[in-house]
């Protein structure tokens, strides 16, 4: 062992003993009370598992074959061999409905659920707390049981999540827009209710990827909470580089019990490794990391995997845009992670902002203080498909400045002038969740994923589109646009009830003209 890796060893110890004395803000508990009454979804071969199921009060069996069966103790069998199955809940509160051929339902409550069918029936990759699904032959009834035994009492979990409705770019007036955690999640946990989502804090495992992915912050990790971990990933490379330990390797896992590292490797436990979202990847480079690896150790369900590798490619691309290298964030197999991980960041100044729950400030920080210290960086670097940062781009020619686009964007990146028409657009504030591209009627309206990195260009207010206002005919109060008269005069070009001058002329009118118009008309009508 030479001099320096001594000293990144004796830095790391240090950076340990520091980081011993972090408080990590405590969250709430979920909790499971279950007897134990157990649901089996099995055919005929599983009836040499009974007699290990002594811990089950009550056990309800639903063969999905034709074969008969003697009497079993403490079984009840129902016979679903071609009826549709529908199964809901959690450890504790599971239902499961029979569907029946004349239109009848049968409704089974249980505890736990032993599904041995192949495939089974959820098909999730990460399964309800209490449904255990195994294939035939895959594990003995003995170990089984076991499982099915330690499911009995009553437990808590922490409460994984925390969720803003306010700042959710969900949906808008029935407009659905960003469904990342929805689509992400994969326990199914998160559900649409209209304008916002829910969470069912019993299906939710914690597996923090609807909070990486989440544009806005709106979905927030609080076990431990955004704030905590980057206190943490603060807090070790300041101490690790103050005791003159160099090139650290900030290695976040979800176990780091008897891990073989590197002398220059920072541990940082996290529940689940799909909590550790774009913004803290960022920050950890900004405070000092060279590298930042995300261990898979195979537990990691295929959807949140895709959605780290997203995530990923686009701090590849941001870290690319800024010449810096790329592959210094990596998600690895737990077997070889430095042998994958090659590329280091060169020595910059550590970046000295605080440890914040507000995502896309920490993003916005950690990006300013990565482009502040860059070699020859771009000031806009395009960012992959789905990047929840960009800008709204406008076919001026179709806009009509109608403002169904300011009137549903739910942070305010669009806005309406104030003293005349226009279409105003603050990038900062866009999180490309494409509600307004739904909402424009003329489809003048796109998305163009990007990351400004200049400041004062990012935060700058910019009109996208603007005209003249159109001044009513009678009375000359500006009340419209050009653009919305021509749009009206065209699509009621063949209306009986336009036919005539007078007719198209108020439309052309002031919502008072319009009305007084009218009266006149009815009052000479009535004279004649």
């Amino acid at each position: 062992m030479n001099y320096q890796q001594q000293t990144n060893l004796d830095a790391r110890n240090a950076a340990y003993t520091a980081l011993a004395g972090l408080e990590v803000k405590p969250t709430g508990c979920v909790e499971y009370s279950s007897s134990g009454r157990l649901l089996l979804i099995a055919n005929s071969e599983a009836q040499g598992l009974f007699g290990h199921l002594g811990h089950a009060p009550e056990i309800t069996w639903l063969k999905t074959d034709t074969i008969r069966v003697a009497p079993i103790d403490r079984v009840k069998v129902i016979p679903v061999a071609g009826r549709q199955l529908t199964v809901s809940g959690y450890l504790g509160s599971f239902e499961l409905v029979v569907h029946n051929p004349d239109g009848t339902r049968l409704t089974v409550q249980a505890d736990t659920v032993l599904d041995l069918g192949d495939p089974p029936l959820l098909g999730l990759s990460l399964l309800p707390p209490g449904y255990l699904a195994a294939r035939p032959g895959n594990e003995t009834y003995s170990q089984l049981a076991a499982q099915l035994a330690e499911l009995v009492g009553v437990f808590e979990k922490p409460r994984y999540f925390r969720y803003d409705p306010d700042i959710c770019a969900h949906g808008r007036s029935g407009l659905t827009g960003c469904t990342r955690c929805l689509d992400a999640c994969p326990a199914e946990a998160i559900s649409s209710i209209g304008d916002a989502v829910e969470v069912n804090p019993y299906l939710c495992q914690g597996g923090g990827i609807c909070a990486s992915v989440c544009p806005s912050g709106a979905m927030r990790y609080a076990y431990p909470g955004p704030a905590d971990t980057l206190a943490q990933v603060r807090t070790l490379l300041s101490e690790y580089h103050t005791a003159g330990g160099r090139d650290a390797l900030v290695m976040f896992a979800a176990d780091q019990a008897n891990r073989e590292v590197q002398d220059n490797t920072l541990l940082v436990q996290v529940e689940e490794v799909g909590s550790v979202g774009p913004e803290i990847m960022l920050a950890a480079l900004a405070y000092g990391a060279s590298q930042v690896v995300l261990i898979d150790g195979g537990e990691i369900p295929a959807q949140v995997r895709t959605a780290l590798a997203e995530q990923i490619d686009m701090v590849e691309a941001i870290l690319q845009g800024m010449n810096y290298p790329t592959h210094t964030v990596r998600l690895v197999t737990e077997a070889e992670p430095d042998a994958v991980v090659t590329s280091v960041m060169p020595e910059i100044p550590a970046a000295a902002f605080a440890a914040l729950d507000e995502k896309r400030r920490v993003f916005t920080l950690a990006t300013d203080h990565l482009y502040d210290n860059a070699n020859a960086a771009n000031d806009i670097i395009p960012l992959p498909t789905g990047a929840p940062y960009g800008q709204v781009e406008i076919k001026a020619a179709q806009c009509t400045l109608c403002m169904a686009c300011t009137s549903v964007c739910p942070v305010r990146a669009l806005d309406a002038g104030t003293d005349s028409p226009q279409l105003i657009f603050r990038e900062a504030n866009c999180v490309q969740c494409g509600i307004c591209v739904q909402a424009c009627p003329e489809s003048a309206l796109s998305l163009r994923p990007r990351l400004v990195c200049d400041t004062e260009l990012r935060r700058k207010a910019v009109t996208l589109h603007e005209e003249a206002p159109f001044l009513c005919i009678t009375c000359g109060t500006p009340f419209t646009t050009r653009s919305i008269i021509d749009l009206m005069l065209q699509k009621l070009e063949g209306h009986p009830m336009f036919q005539d001058d007078k007719a198209r002329q108020r439309l052309m009118m002031c919502d008072d003209c319009r009305v007084v118009d009218a009266i006149q008309d009815t009052k000479l009508m009535d004279q004649v």
